[in-house]
This record gives structure tokens, sequence and C-alpha cells, in this order.
């Protein structure tokens, strides 16, 4: 899935959009740092 699709099926919250974005790129002990939107921008697929 390209960068776009995520953006456009994410959330209409910036922080829940830059989640699903970043996703990949937030590991380990820094998850837990993280907004409670931008927490489930993480976990949409």
């Amino acid at each position: 899935m390209n960068w776009l699709a995520h953006v456009y099926l994410a959330e209409p919250d910036i922080e829940a959009r830059l989640g699903n974005l970043l996703a990949d790129l937030v590991k380990g002990p820094d998850r837990r740092n993280m907004t409670a939107a931008f927490t489930r921008g993480m976990r949409l697929p």
C-alpha cells in the first residue's frame, strides 16, 4: 500500500494519520510515549 492510501484510509485526525504513516518507523519503547490518537493510527491496517 502506498503512503497516500495510508493517509486516505486513516482517521481524519492529524495524529492518527501520522501514526498510520509512521507505524513502521516507531519501534519498541518509543511506542509507549505516543498519544492515544497516534496509537490508534498505528493499529489501523
